[in-house]
């Protein structure tokens, strides 16, 4: 760890690791706070530095490869975002507040991490940013600018299926040992969400927000209602054409002007 002066003004400190051999710049800033004369509106840390073999942000730290890779562009002052097209993916675990009143915390800790590890991965594979655990659920975002539209939507629909599936398993393999389980919902929805880093000036968080946000959050309140554990909006049914055929109509969302659709019993 290593103080940092930048410009005669106090900074946070500095730490890096690397698992590659030759080592790296750096990987990322501590989270103190700047000292005084910090100007106002500054995030907590600011960084143009360059990384060496692909080390730096999003490897098993806080923010995913995109936000670390924006990061250490240095667009990391708060307020600054953009606009950008995505499918939304919002997950919640059913059960996990009720779960928590009733195992010791160190247990409750490994079921978390371990249902964490069914939803991040099958996002992360397919090429999703996974940008905020939300208690006991999931924010993350396939950005439409990375490929084909219809490519990207069938990419986040098999991630979708994909950390059900993994999540049955490891609820089938809990249940052989005695434990408890939870259960997994899913929405997905599509469009225009602010991404970049928000928040209070002593503390941001690099994200999305608007309202397909909270529009696939609502979705996905749905969920236990409809009896489903996956659903996904009509923008999104729209755009993806390359796997619309594995999704049917169930309702609308009133006052939404969103049709909600579900995995065809038939499709795998």
């Amino acid at each position: 760890r290593l103080p940092v002066r930048l410009g005669g003004v106090p900074g946070p400190e500095f730490s890096g690791c690397t698992s590659e051999r030759g080592g790296g710049e750096y990987v990322g800033w501590s989270s103190a706070r700047w000292g005084r004369g910090t100007p106002r509106g500054s995030s907590t840390a600011t960084s143009t530095g360059r990384r060496r073999r692909g080390c730096g942000l999003g490897r098993g730290g806080g923010a995913g490869r995109e936000a670390g890779r924006r990061i250490l562009g240095g667009r990391i002052r708060r307020g600054q975002a953009e606009v950008i097209r995505a499918v939304v993916l919002f997950t919640d675990l059913s059960g996990f507040t009720a779960m928590s009143d009733l195992i010791p915390r160190d247990e409750l800790l490994a079921t978390i991490d371990a249902y964490f590890e069914c939803m991040v991965a099958p996002i992360v594979e397919r090429g999703g940013q996974v940008l905020k655990f939300t208690g006991d659920g999931v924010l993350a975002v396939f950005d439409l600018s990375t490929g084909p539209r219809d490519a990207v939507c069938r990419s986040a629909l098999d991630a979708a299926l994909d950390a059900l599936d993994r999540v049955a398993a490891l609820n089938a393999a809990r249940e052989s040992a005695g434990q408890r389980t939870l259960a997994l919902e899913i929405a997905l929805h599509l469009g225009d969400v602010f991404y970049g880093n928000v928040g209070a000036r002593d503390r941001q968080d690099f994200t999305v927000i608007g309202p397909a946000v909270n529009e696939a959050s609502r979705i996905e309140a749905l969920c236990g209602a409809l009896e489903r554990s996956l659903l996904i909006s009509t923008s999104f049914v729209e755009a993806a054409t390359a796997c619309r055929h594995r999704l049917i109509p169930l309702c609308w969302i009133t006052g939404d002007a969103v049709c909600v659709f579900a995995r065809h019993p038939a499709s795998g």
